[in-house]
């Protein structure tokens, strides 16, 4: 599995609304809904192993130290 990991430096990390925690970034996401209005990304959070999406609004790419960043 380590094989498919991206490098340490190549990982997107992201803070999101709601969580302390910096979690990576792994799927681009999808559009939920009868009129595909909210953009949902996919988040992993190492600290407790909880992968979820949230909508892109609550989702800021930070680096690693918490400061945010442009995507």
């Amino acid at each position: 599995m380590a094989n498919f990991r991206p490098r340490e430096d190549d990982r997107k990390l992201v803070r999101v609304e709601g969580r302390d925690d910096i979690g990576e970034f792994i799927d681009r996401g999808h559009n939920v809904g009868t009129l595909q209005g909210i953009y949902c990304v996919g988040v992993h959070f190492p600290k407790d192993g909880l992968c979820a999406y949230y909508a892109s609004d609550r989702v800021t790419y930070v680096v690693a130290d918490g400061t945010p960043t442009s995507a």
